[in-house]
């Protein structure tokens, strides 16, 4: 069972460079901790500034991270609309439809951009979830915005006006104690894990690097004579945890920073 860190916090309903590296031997202790819920009302889109945003700050060592999302209507008699959510890693996210164009120096092209929609409902029935799996540490930024209505056909119902809402909270799980291995000293490492990370500072400038592990035994198998491999994998990988596929076969590549 995971430890939990508990936060006296209400959900709303429901230049540095580190390289992380992961040894999954033949689970690393995690924390969840959860991050205060952030709401908005809902616009449909004409401009950006029809968009709700919230900011969210990931901090280091995130093995997973959750977005949770729920569009509500403050009444029952007020028609369901399409929400459309933005989720950024760094910046606000370029968000344009109808096949709209841009200056000639603006860059709408961004990586990792994550779009997903949801549904507005009067009753909390309906919740988008958005795991992202060894995030970047830093400003992640979500926008969101109501698909298009003709506001003049809309059924208002006694003269009330409909509102709509969008609530987020954002989960999580962290490594606790990921230990730090010095460059330039050999070292022994020992871990009862069965999936243990480590961190190694790379200086600024470093164009190169190499990353030696040998000699890797059970302490039981050694003490009866018994050699056997322990290491079934390994993961490198700069700035955010490595996430292992256990489906798929690692392949060898070079490191990009």
């Amino acid at each position: 069972m995971l430890p939990i860190c508990y936060f006296s916090r209400r959900y709303f309903m429901i230049l540095q460079f580190h390289v992380l590296l992961i040894l999954l031997f033949f689970p690393a202790k995690e924390c969840i901790m959860p991050e205060a819920s952030q709401e908005g009302l809902l616009h449909s889109f004409k401009s950006y500034s029809d968009i709700v945003m919230f900011h969210y700050t990931v901090p280091k060592e995130v093995l997973r991270a959750t977005w949770q999302f729920a569009a509500f209507m403050d009444g029952q008699e007020c028609l369901e609309r399409n929400v459309h959510i933005y989720l950024q890693w760094g910046s606000y996210p370029v968000i344009f439809i109808n096949n709209d164009t841009f200056p000639s120096n603006m860059y709408p092209k961004r990586n990792h951009t994550i779009i997903v929609s949801t549904i507005t409902t009067f009753e909390p029935k309906t919740t988008a979830i958005v795991p992202v799996y060894g995030p970047e540490a830093g400003d992640w930024f979500v926008g969101a915005y109501l698909s298009h209505w003709d506001e003049k056909v809309q059924q208002q119902g006694l003269g009330h006006k409909c509102h709509y809402s969008i609530g987020s909270v954002a989960i999580w799980t962290q490594i606790n104690s990921i230990e730090n291995i010095p460059i330039g000293y050999q070292q022994t490492l020992r871990t009862k894990e069965t999936t243990s990370y480590y961190k190694i500072y790379i200086p600024s400038g470093t164009w190169n690097f190499r990353l030696d592990i040998w000699g890797c035994n059970f302490t039981v198998l050694k003490f009866h004579n018994i050699h056997e491999p322990c290491i079934k994998n390994m993961v490198l990988q700069g700035r955010s945890l490595p996430v292992f596929n256990h489906s798929q076969p690692i392949k060898n590549r070079n490191l990009t920073i």
